[in-house]
């Protein structure tokens, strides 16, 4: 939050700047940044920490059949979200239901993934669970129906579950050396026993709405591609102008961007560390995937 005493500037200050820039023609804005605005280093003692997410493109229906017949489901309706400041409290809230007058933790991926689904819980249905999967830890997507027409879909939701990284858990059992979305979806293929084992893994649970776009940020904004970074949130407000200085894993070239604080993730925790949004599809999965990179990261701050 922007107040007087704030380190990225205060709201009248960010009113001015926004109001001038919207006047700015492009081939002014190098020089309207550089003149309005200081870089500070985020957390400069640090490495940083540096991954990149997509929208995946996948394949559903609108109805069950045999090739689609896993659920992805809509937000329950008996699912209650908690603010704890309500009560006087600190902290980021509880999500749950409530059972015999008690609030209760909302169950977690397995024990979501053992109920049958009813038809009215279901937004859409896909084809593999190794699908849904990804699209809940990308958080947002497209399904491509039966006849070709692309449906988005966004986050609408989730259990209350803490994220747990199920390639951290594959390289600390010493089965995977190298850990990308590409080589753990590799060891799912190669590994179908244990495809349930490993998903569950992960209690967190993502529930899903339809969209208007392919990706919209916490910011309530669409994603744009290699302009939109998440940040954590309680370190760097949403909506700030950031450089990013780091390498992509995939190719090895530098990427040196201005960037917008557009989005947040569960993964996403600590000053320095942030998720580069890549885009659509298979091109964009190729560079996100095995992102992991040191890097730095500055916010403009407006001048004094």
């Amino acid at each position: 939050m922007l107040t007087d005493k704030s380190p990225w500037g205060n709201y009248q200050q960010w009113q001015l700047l926004c109001k001038e820039l919207i006047q700015t023609p492009d081939r002014q804005l190098k020089a309207f940044f550089e003149q309005n605005f200081t870089p500070v280093r985020i957390s400069p003692q640090e490495k940083g920490l540096f991954t990149a997410y997509y929208s995946p493109v996948i394949p559903g229906s609108l109805d069950p059949s045999e090739d689609y017949s896993i659920p992805l489901l809509k937000l329950p309706h008996d699912l209650v979200k908690v603010r704890l400041s309500d009560f006087g409290l600190s902290g980021q809230g509880l999500v749950g239901r409530v059972e015999k007058g008690f609030l209760k933790p909302y169950g977690s991926r397995a024990e979501i993934n053992q109920q049958t689904a009813k038809n009215s819980d279901v937004l859409i249905w896909l084809s593999s669970p190794v699908d849904k999967f990804f699209l809940q830890v990308q958080g947002s997507g497209n399904v491509e129906l039966p006849d070709g027409k692309i449906i988005h879909v966004g986050y609408a939701g989730n259990n209350g579950h803490n994220y747990v990284a199920i390639g951290k858990i594959l390289k600390q059992k010493g089965e995977l050396e190298e850990v990308s979305m590409q080589t753990i979806q590799s060891w799912l293929a190669k590994n179908p026993d244990k495809r349930e084992w490993l998903l569950n893994q992960n209690p967190r649970y993502i529930f899903f709405s339809f969209s208007d776009e392919g990706a919209i940020t916490a910011q309530g904004v669409p994603a744009t591609m290699r302009r939109t970074l998440a940040v954590d949130p309680s370190y760097i407000p949403l909506g700030l102008p950031v450089w990013l200085d780091t390498r992509l894993t995939a190719t090895g070239e530098r990427f040196q961007q201005m960037m917008v604080a557009q989005d947040t993730g569960s993964a996403i925790k600590g000053p320095a560390r942030g998720d580069i949004y890549m885009g659509i599809g298979k091109d964009a999965a190729h560079i996100a995937g095995p992102q992991q990179e040191p890097g730095k990261l500055y916010v403009l701050v407006p001048r004094q």
